[in-house]
């Protein structure tokens, strides 16, 4: 008999999505594991993305589609996880223009099965063009911890990525990564002021961090996951970059205030992403404050010592018992 409990959801959110839409489509059903429901979320397409994906998953009884009115990717998230299977295990959200290695599901949940600490877990990724070849390697490093003097790059095939890690240096890709739905949960969720207009990026630093003072995030140092590059996307415009990093801060704070994070938590990480946020200031205004407003600048770096001088007593986390940042 057919399996009516999908262990996990997939939660595939696109809009004016012709280009690529059926190739992430096509990834899905050519996945070795085959128990799972994908809701997909036309957030208010005015292309041919309707009349692509009906095309491919005519007749499929586990692809769902839905029409919404355009209100952006964390709306269209919300929405699709309000239709979910009530029995499902994980979730994944998805974005309509990736594409994934055929073991991707299989692999990522036969560890989430084998290891019920794992509160949510992602894989390495590789970059691909319009063209779907690919151009580079992960840009990002969410493996990073804190030493005494510095930072050191985790190694190994699959390890625990600190929360510190998640909030401040590194960088976890949303849609790599598959969560339980327990964990999930207990989470606010995807904030709904994101996904749409300026600063609408940054959301999965908030989700992820709340999730790794919970439970634990793995990382496998597998590429099973080849994300796209192109012209269009938010992350590619470095002032949307810097809103987003003043949003989410301002975000975290109001989670302090509400008693979702504690003192320690939010202490140690407001210093850490401030530095952080200084330092990709420093970074993309180099040129132009050191030709224009020199004087600025060396304020700006002066700000940036500080602020890194203030982040040491980080590494002494261990005497003062503050375990859950790592």
């Amino acid at each position: 008999m057919p399996q009516t409990n999908k262990e996990i959801s997939i939660i595939l959110s696109v809009y004016n999505g012709e280009k690529f839409i059926e190739k992430t489509l096509r990834s899905i059903l050519n996945q070795r594991f085959i128990n799972f429901e994908c809701i997909i979320i036309d957030d208010g397409s005015t292309d041919n993305t309707k009349s692509i994906i009906h095309d491919i998953i005519e007749g499929k009884k586990n692809f769902t589609y839905f029409f919404k009115q355009n209100g952006g990717y964390v709306s269209a998230r919300n929405f699709g996880y309000s239709k979910i299977n009530n029995e499902t295990k994980y979730i994944h959200f998805m974005d309509a223009d990736d594409i994934l290695a055929p073991n991707y599901y299989s692999t990522l949940i036969q560890l989430l099965d084998k290891n019920p600490k794992i509160s949510a877990i992602c894989s390495n990724h590789d970059l691909i063009d319009v063209n779907d070849q690919r151009i580079g390697d992960s840009h990002y490093s969410p493996f990073i911890i804190s030493t005494r003097f510095g930072y050191k790059i985790l190694q190994g095939q699959y390890f625990r990525i600190p929360f510190i890690s998640i909030f401040c240096w590194g960088k976890i890709i949303e849609p790599m990564v598959i969560m339980r739905i327990s964990a999930y949960a207990k989470t606010t969720g995807w904030d709904p002021r994101f996904g749409k207009g300026k600063g609408n990026i940054g959301d999965g630093i908030l989700l992820f961090g709340e999730i790794a003072l919970g439970g634990e995030i793995w990382f496998l140092n597998q590429v099973l996951y080849h994300y796209r590059k192109h012209s269009n996307q938010a992350t590619s415009d470095p002032q949307l970059n810097q809103l987003a990093q003043k949003k989410v801060l301002s975000i975290w704070k109001e989670k302090y205030k509400n008693g979702i994070i504690n003192n320690s938590e939010y202490y140690f990480s407001k210093i850490f992403f401030n530095t952080r946020f200084q330092m990709i200031s420093i970074k993309g205004s180099l040129k132009h404050e050191l030709r224009y407003t020199p004087l600025k600048f060396v304020f700006s770096l002066l700000e940036y010592c500080l602020r890194f001088f203030l982040s040491i007593p980080l590494a002494f986390y261990r005497s003062q018992k503050i375990s859950r940042l790592f």
